[in-house]
């Protein structure tokens, strides 16, 4: 299909989902994938740690951190490609949908990596 072998990347929200598809194609194309989500671990019952796959921890909200990990990753292997896959939802009517649920939705879904 595609040859990924000597490429290294990121891959947010990749603990469960589409984000952990993503991570997993890229890494069977031969990338070394670094999947960052909040608990920095797989969260598919049953599933486990993928080859050619680091699971770190990390918010896309909180930048210090995330500027520390793209840093990190960046001197120790380079960083060839991004995957901007973390995504947050709150359920409830329009009518009461509350401001501060809107904006946390908005920062965590353009995960902006310094």
């Amino acid at each position: 299909m595609f040859e990924l072998t000597g490429r290294t990347g990121i891959v947010t929200g990749a603990s469960s989902g589409i984000g952990y598809a993503i991570a997993k194609v890229l890494a069977e194309g031969g990338a070394k994938v670094y999947a960052i989500s909040r608990s920095g671990s797989v969260k598919i019952e049953g599933a486990e740690a993928l080859p050619g796959v680091v699971h770190l921890a990390g918010d896309v909200c909180d930048y210090p951190r995330m500027a520390e990990l793209v840093k990190t990753i960046g001197e120790t292997d380079g960083i060839d490609f991004l995957v901007n896959n973390a995504g947050i939802t709150v359920k409830g009517r329009a009518e009461s949908f509350a401001d501060e649920d809107f904006e946390k939705i908005h920062q965590v879904s353009i995960g902006v990596l310094v």
